[in-house]
């Protein structure tokens, strides 16, 4: 029996997790809120597995709201994303913006500059308004945040220690940031390794699944539905 009682958060009641049997439910489908890093370079297929993420999620429980950032957000909001119905961002917006807004929402950072945000106007700066929207933004306004960038080291140390999960492509990640990879998702280096090696035989566009905030599911999953057991 824990010595630490439960407490109710009333900014977190509306916090889910999926319940297996659930015929909605898959290996891509997450607790809401989360913080999802896919990390892969260009042709991994990392943009065609987030909009596949979020299609199962969306059957699961459909997006109020989806927001979109991108390097050319406009072109981008017409081409890659054009399947989805996006309301396009061109700077980190103040947290107000997402409090002002009810209901379950997904703010999409694809290949969006991390590093280097301005810290020009001090805690109100491009860069602190990143890292609160995705820290204390994404659990208590329930937004979900899906990140995408081509290098582990473009996601900022501060962002990837608040991701509960990360999606890798190992075809498309240099084999000598495997040690930098590992440190992020909190896994052994020896078992990033081995995982690697294994999705690479399973397919072209394999990918692995991490998730650090547990739901009750494996930790580690090949393609999110092959789970790998022994790494805890």
């Amino acid at each position: 029996m824990s010595l630490v009682p439960y407490i109710k958060n009333s900014q977190k009641t509306d916090h889910v997790i999926p319940k297996e049997g659930d015929k909605n439910v898959n290996g891509l489908v997450w607790k809401r809120p989360s913080r999802a890093i896919f990390v892969g370079s260009t042709g991994s297929g990392k943009t065609n597995c987030m909009n596949a993420c979020i299609g199962h999620q969306a059957r699961w429980r459909p997006w109020k709201k989806i927001y979109l950032m991108s390097a050319n957000v406009e072109s981008a909001q017409k081409g890659e994303w054009q399947y989805l119905d996006v309301t396009a961002l061109t700077e980190w917006p103040p947290l107000k913006f997402f409090e002002d807004v009810p209901g379950e929402k997904l703010l999409i950072c694809d290949d969006n500059a991390l590093i280097g945000l301005s810290s020009k106007g001090g805690v109100d700066s491009q860069r602190m308004r990143a890292d609160r929207i995705v820290g204390h933004g994404s659990t208590h306004c329930n937004l979900t945040v899906y990140i995408a960038q081509q290098m582990m080291v473009n996601v900022p140390p501060n962002i990837r220690r608040l991701a509960s999960h990360f999606v890798l492509f190992p075809h498309r990640i240099a084999h000598d940031s495997i040690p930098l990879v590992a440190k992020s998702c909190m896994i052994e280096k020896k078992h990033m390794y081995q995982l690697f090696d294994w999705a690479k035989q399973t397919g072209d566009y394999a990918f692995i699944l991490i998730t650090n905030e547990p739901d009750g599911r494996h930790r580690v999953r090949l393609d999110g539905t092959r789970d790998v057991l022994g790494i805890n």
